[in-house]
């Protein structure tokens, strides 16, 4: 055997008796301390958990009234509105402004063109349209009824919230 792999050998042995002497001496004793102390200490009583009352479900008594989470009935739709039954047509193109919400959209003008009066609207993307009496406008069907020096106004047809369309009437101001 070499003489410098009988060195290795005997340094690997020597690093390993110190790291085995090292462990073999208790360092705790600190903590073996503390621990009686906490022992030591006067224990209290333990508070009792608190009273859990048992739940009572609560049966639905509706008698003659409508179930509030089931589909309305036939009878209250009836009688709901007499207006007529809005029927939107889906097969009409789409127009431009009516990719926007309305609240996206500006009143910036207006001007007249051939006896008609036009509105110029600013969408959010940039760009300016011209729109007059008819066309279509928003999210929500809206129409143009009329166009004044100061706004555009407008019915939008909506759901009124029990299978049907209602119209709802609202306009576009003037940009200061």
């Amino acid at each position: 055997m070499s003489y410098a792999r009988l060195r290795n050998r005997t340094a690997a042995l020597t690093v390993i008796v110190f790291l085995l002497a090292a462990c073999s001496t208790d360092h705790v004793e600190d903590l073996r301390q503390y621990v009686a102390q906490v022992k030591a200490k006067h224990k209290g009583p333990i508070e009792a958990l608190p009273k859990i009352e048992p739940f009572v479900p609560y049966a639905y008594q509706a008698n003659d009234r409508r179930d509030p989470f089931g589909p309305a009935s036939a009878k209250i739709i009836q009688g709901a509105s007499s207006a007529p039954v809005i029927q939107l047509d889906s097969a009409r193109r789409k127009e431009p402004l009516e990719g926007f919400p309305l609240d996206a959209l500006k009143m910036t003008g207006t001007l007249e063109r051939g006896g008609e009066r036009w509105a110029i609207i600013k969408a959010s993307d940039g760009n300016v349209y011209w729109a007059k009496r008819g066309n279509y406008i928003g999210q929500s069907n809206g129409k143009i009824t009329q166009i004044t020096d100061t706004k555009t106004e407008l019915i939008e047809v909506v759901p009124d919230g029990m299978g049907g369309w209602q119209e709802n009437p609202t306009s576009l101001v003037m940009a200061e």
